[in-house]
């Protein structure tokens, strides 16, 4: 079988967001131009990681805040492909925790004990 090489006219990513102190302090995005295709995780905890993603450009990082929630395993890295993207239409805000914390009333979120490095790739639209 032979290899061949060609050249990508459209690029599959503009940007890529690095967080190398990811936890429960939150991130914000404000770009509404752009979609996300890629999120890499990288967890050197001895407990798993929940990455939460929030559709919106302001509010507070609580367990009932999260619209996407991302599982990263202990002592892992992750990816997490977005084939469609998803579109910041208003921003996009990102934290993480050692709880999922998903249910009717707000749960106190605890940072890993490590900090967590996400790495998030757009494309602007």
């Amino acid at each position: 079988m032979g290899v061949s090489t060609s050249t990508v006219s459209s690029p599959l990513y503009t940007t890529v967001v690095v967080d190398t102190e990811a936890n429960t302090t939150l991130e914000t995005f404000n770009d509404a131009n752009t979609t996300l295709y890629m999120v890499e995780g990288v967890n050197p905890n001895e407990k798993a990681v929940w990455v939460r993603i929030n559709w919106a450009a302001s509010g507070g990082a609580t367990s009932t805040q999260n619209d996407t929630l991302l599982y990263l395993p202990a002592n892992n890295t992750t990816h997490y492909i977005f084939g469609a993207g998803f579109p910041i239409l208003a921003g996009m805000r990102v934290w993480c925790s050692t709880e999922k914390g998903l249910g009717g009333g707000q749960v106190t979120l605890n940072s890993p004990t490590s900090k967590v490095t996400l790495r998030m790739a757009f494309k602007d639209t």
